[in-house]
């Protein structure tokens, strides 16, 4: 063989996670097909909704995913989140054959809600293949994933344009179904065993919540309102509030986007070589100030500034409080990641449903809002500073 067993893991796991991604994006992608009356008609209310489903199963999926690892092993529970996102797609693509049917609606619920199920899954799951794969480099592999990912995020928006285009949107989910069978195929002839589950100690494979997962879990919920706000809201602030053109406004939040994703590649590159700790704590700071600068801006040259300096404080810090919160539970790996990514959307769906809701309620001002985010990141900023002060002796030394 070209490639060991090891690298062949190591090839199908990230590739499936980009194929993942690209199937994650279709929905929000698709926004203005879904509302057009010709197509889905899926009225603004409703195609909110969908979005609200996804993240309430992806929450659900991620919290469970450990117990069903427990009782099938890692492998057919990252399997069952890969055909659930197969399934998914496939739903996706029926609805082209039911427009103007009163099953469009249930089907796009049905659709998003297998999505999210399978995603929360697959997230949970591939963190923790690539914290049990790199040994020694664990930090620098959880966040390539989270690029990778991000990267099928990106691919996958313009390939469904291109099928848009070409008046067959629906060829965009077939081409992901048919893409992910086929990497699904290549896992499943593959071991795909964690060291975990090597252990024939059984109280090993079981979770058990403890004070710093908790901690964890906080602090990631903290940053998913964050980035969530900023992902969210940005351009309706930059185009309503500001002034600037749907373009403009479009482009600020693909530089956010973009600078995370250039930060990430930067932290994997250079983990080993800088006080990981020190940055830990920086970038909860630098969201913080990003909030309390973007409301503020004056021009279209700082308000880009401070989406850039949005996105340096959020790149790193999802993936590395995974494999903090990884490395402090090495016997629970599965459950960590789970209920991390659980918080995660739990963050996002908290953020959306909050700002929405008092900004529709004329309670306070948008820029406001934005202003008092920054709770968000004070918050992440303390608990930061617990968890790095008092930490077990031995455990998760600052790597310099």
């Amino acid at each position: 063989m070209i490639f060991g067993q090891r690298m062949r893991e190591i090839l199908g796991l990230y590739l499936a996670g980009f194929i993942s991604g690209m199937a994650l994006i279709l929905y929000p992608a698709g926004g203005s097909l879904y509302q057009d009356p010709n197509f889905h008609g899926l009225s603004s209310s409703q195609f909110g909704s969908i979005f609200i489903n996804q993240t309430m199963v992806a929450m659900v999926a991620s919290l469970l995913s450990a117990n069903i690892a427990q009782r099938i092993g890692a492998k057919w529970t990252y399997l069952l989140g890969q055909i659930l996102i197969c399934i998914a797609m496939s739903l996706l693509t029926i609805t082209h054959f039911l427009l103007e049917t009163s099953w469009i609606y249930p089907l796009m619920l049905l659709s998003t809600a297998t999505m999210g199920a399978g995603f929360g899954i697959v997230l949970s799951l591939s963190n923790v293949y690539a914290y049990d794969l790199f040994k020694g480099r664990e930090d620098a592999a959880v966040t390539a994933v989270q690029i990778i990912m991000g990267l099928g995020l990106v691919v996958g928006a313009p390939m469904l344009g291109v099928f848009i285009e070409l008046e067959m949107w629906w060829g965009a989910p077939i081409f992901i179904l048919l893409s992910l069978g086929g990497m699904m195929l290549w896992l499943f002839f593959l071991p795909l065993k964690l060291s975990i589950e090597l252990d024939d100690a059984s109280e090993a494979q079981k979770g058990h919540l403890n004070m710093r997962l908790v901690l964890y879990a906080l602090l990631v919920f903290l940053y998913g309102a964050s980035e969530a706000t900023f992902s969210t809201w940005s351009t309706t602030f930059l185009e309503l509030e500001q002034g600037y053109s749907t373009s403009q406004a479009a482009f600020g939040l693909s530089i956010f986007w973009l600078t995370i994703a250039i930060g990430r590649v930067l932290f994997a590159f250079s983990v080993h070589r800088i006080n990981a700790g020190l940055f830990y704590l920086i970038s909860p700071i630098t969201i913080a100030v990003s909030f309390l600068f973007l409301p503020f801006t004056k021009t279209l040259f700082l308000s880009y500034a401070a989406l850039i300096l949005a996105g340096l404080g959020c790149s790193f810090f999802f993936p590395y409080s995974i494999s903090r919160a990884s490395a402090e539970n090495l016997h629970q790996t599965t459950f960590a990641s789970g209920i991390l990514v659980a918080s995660l959307q739990f963050g996002i769906g908290v953020s959306a449903l909050v700002v929405g809701t008092l900004n529709d309620l004329d309670v306070i001002s948008l820029p406001d809002l934005l202003s008092f985010s920054s709770v968000y990141a004070i918050g992440m900023t303390i608990i930061v500073v617990y968890l790095i002060r008092h930490r077990d002796d031995g455990v998760l030394p600052e790597r310099r």
